[in-house]
């Protein structure tokens, strides 16, 4: 789209032409020179791009008055393309067998807490797909932790399907790559780690950027009864 606009700008000779494409430019270039790229980050030259394009459409007649059709041709070719891609990349993201491991836990009942071995924790989701009131785990959280006392943590752990035969869990849903697995002998409470539970530990940014403090502290959810 933005290579599109642009070259339709200069073409038609927009009026300040040159003021949209810096404006453009400062987004998109200081951008690119990051190594986080994210297309949110790109958000604010979406409606540029839309302004030039209508700007460029209005002002594309033929001397006789009557509009061309190729700008509108154009426009509609920018709508489809924009559809298109908003709808096959949602299908795929939709499709990962972790966010689809982390919905088929979000039904199941009795979850207490997910151990996580497959993904990292920007992988997951969150709660956005779990929708459960429990506590997500991840490989480095129970590092220091053997495998055979995982049950007294979790209720649940999602891991890869090649992964070794985990104490006490057994496979109940297999998702292309991914076995989701439950504990087959639940302790009438769990144990569970130190910290707040529904702040995952999150490499490469803990430390990093400053984290909210509440206070008092804020609980998203209500603690376990019993």
């Amino acid at each position: 789209m933005f290579p599109a606009t642009i070259g339709l700008a200069i073409k038609r000779r927009v009026p300040f032409w040159g003021l949209w494409i810096s404006l453009l430019a400062s987004i998109l270039v200081v951008h690119s020179w990051i190594p986080n790229k994210q297309y949110r980050f790109v958000f604010a030259a979406v409606p540029i791009c839309i302004l030039l394009t209508a700007i460029a459409y209005v002002a594309h007649q033929t001397p006789r008055g009557k509009k061309s059709q190729r700008p509108g041709k154009l426009a509609w070719f920018l709508v489809a393309y924009s559809c298109l891609g908003i709808l096959i990349t949602t299908m795929l993201l939709s499709k990962h067998p972790v966010l689809q491991g982390y919905l088929f836990l979000s039904r199941q009942p009795q979850v207490a807490a997910v151990l996580d071995l497959k993904s990292e924790w920007y992988e997951t989701g969150g709660y956005y797909y779990f929708h459960q009131a429990a506590p997500i785990y991840f490989r480095q959280d129970l590092a220091a932790i053997a495998p055979a006392a995982y049950g007294e943590y979790v209720s649940n752990i999602l891991c890869p399907h090649d992964q070794a035969v985990i104490p006490g869990f057994t496979t109940v849903k297999t998702i292309r790559n991914i076995d989701i697995r439950r504990n087959s002998a639940p302790p009438e409470q769990y144990r569970q780690l130190p910290g707040d539970p529904y702040q995952p530990q999150q490499g490469g940014v803990d430390g990093v950027l400053p984290q909210p403090v509440f206070d008092p502290p804020l609980q998203l959810f209500p603690p376990a009864e019993g």
